[in-house]
Order: structure tokens, then sequence, then C-alpha cells
């Protein structure tokens, strides 16, 4: 593991930098996981804490020059995932809150606001966690996770599936340029097949993707190998724990307990 020393050949962290963007990336990544656990701690129904936390999120954003509104905007991809727990609105019982006409289900209170709570616990987390990335950068993030002592091969897997989704997004259009070429179109602009054709086309299609991807990661392996490639992530920035880490820790933990104990006990 590469030691921490005050040298910083190429930091992301400058002195235009400011808020959390200017912490060691571990006490980023530990200060992201300790809000969405405090998050997911929190019982049902206390939307007046989550709106208090996803206020201190878009106030630590705006002091380290990230709009909220960006937050906003890429977090709401991640919505359609949290209605998974849709279930919740008819199989926990209580109080009727709405009769679905034509099906007959009951909707109860206590399912709505177990629902409302998971959605929008979900979706401060999503927010948390793309600031993170934002103000860290990728290899520094990894740096982070792997000086956090995370296993070796989840670091390793997280790095290589960001650097190489560009390159999985080139092999894909190339191959949907490659198809179009070989495909005739009608004089509308409507393409020739049927569905169960275009659906076995697409399958070949994935197949081949996944062939070739196979076959470049053992290339790309083994030419890391040759390099001395040791499973370990290398970064030319070195980065210590100073006090303004420590302190920020500490004010985030003794905050997060806090806002616990006042949420289940009073």
């Amino acid at each position: 593991m590469i030691e921490a020393t005050n040298t910083d050949l190429n930091s992301p962290k400058t002195e235009s930098q400011s808020g959390l963007a200017s912490l060691d990336p571990r006490s980023k990544i530990l200060l992201a996981c300790g809000f969405i656990l405090t998050l997911s701690l929190l019982p049902p129904g206390e939307f007046l804490i989550y709106g208090l936390l996803l206020i201190v999120l878009y106030i630590s954003a705006s002091l380290s020059d990230c709009s909220p509104v960006y937050l906003v905007r890429r977090s709401v991809i991640a919505l359609p995932f949290a209605f998974a727990a849709v279930t919740l609105l008819f199989t926990i019982p209580g109080e009727s809150l709405l009769t679905l006409p034509i099906l007959g289900i009951d909707i109860s209170v206590e399912g709505a606001i177990r629902f409302a709570s998971i959605v929008t616990r979900s979706w401060i987390s999503v927010q948390a966690a793309i600031l993170l990335i934002i103000l860290t950068k990728v290899a520094d993030l990894m740096w982070g996770l792997q000086g956090l002592h995370t296993p070796a091969i989840l670091v390793s897997v997280a790095g290589f599936t960001y650097r190489y989704l560009d390159v999985l997004r080139s092999e894909a259009s190339r191959l949907r340029t490659a198809r179009q070429a070989r495909s005739a179109t009608l004089s509308a602009g409507r393409g020739g097949g049927t569905l169960l054709w275009r659906a076995r086309v697409t399958g070949w299609m994935v197949g081949s993707l996944m062939i070739r991807s196979m076959e470049r990661s053992e290339r790309i392996y083994n030419a890391m190998l040759a390099r001395g490639y040791t499973g370990e992530v290398k970064t030319l920035t070195r980065f210590e724990l100073r006090s303004r880490d420590y302190w920020s820790m500490l004010v985030a933990a003794l905050t997060a307990v806090i806002i616990i104990l006042v949420a289940h006990f009073l």
C-alpha cells in the first residue's frame, strides 16, 4: 500500500477546493457510509429528520462547490428501483387508507408510511453516494477503499468496471453499426424482419459482445501481469489523515448518534 506522506504529485486537493472535497478519500468514504447508515437506522415515518438530513447533504454539497440540483437530477434514475418495495402498501396490516376499486385491495396507513420511508431514504442515500463520487476521483476512491482494508478483489473489480465501461459501450456501438450496415430498410424507413428475428439477432449481438469482452479482459490482464500488476491500487497521489479529517468524522459520528437516539426514544 502506498505510504501516506505530505507529498502530493497529482492530487485533486488544491487550494481552490473546499468543504468535503478537501478531505482524505478515506474520510469521505466513512462519512458517506455513516450518513447512509444513519438514514437506515432511523425508524419509518420520521420525515422531518429525513428532510433535515437532506438539507445537511445539500449544504455540504454547496460548500463543496457542487450544485444540489445536479444531485437531484442524477438521482432520479434510481427512484424506479426503490419502487420495488411497493408490495408493502398491501402486505403490512393496519388502518385502511385506500381501497383499490378494481382489485379490491386495501392500502394500509402503516404500509404507506413504510413505503414512503423506504423510497425517501433510498433517494437521499443515492444522492449521498453521488456526492461522494463527484468529490473524489475514481483512482483516489479506489485507493481510499484499499486504505480501509476493503477486499482487494472487490476494489479491483469496481475499478476495472468503471474504467472499461466506455470500452464496452464502444464495442456495442460497433456491433450495432455492423448490424445496420447489413440490414435492409424499407422505403418507409422501417426495417424488415419479425419480432422473433429481431430478438434472435439481439441475442447473437449480446453473446458476441460477451465473448469479445472476455477475450479482451484476458489480453488486458496478461498485459498488466507482464508490467508488474499485483492487484494493488497504485496512484501518484499521496494522502494523509489530518486534523480536519478527524474532527469531521468525530462531529459526524456524534451527530448521527444524537439523531438516532432522538428518533427512537423521543
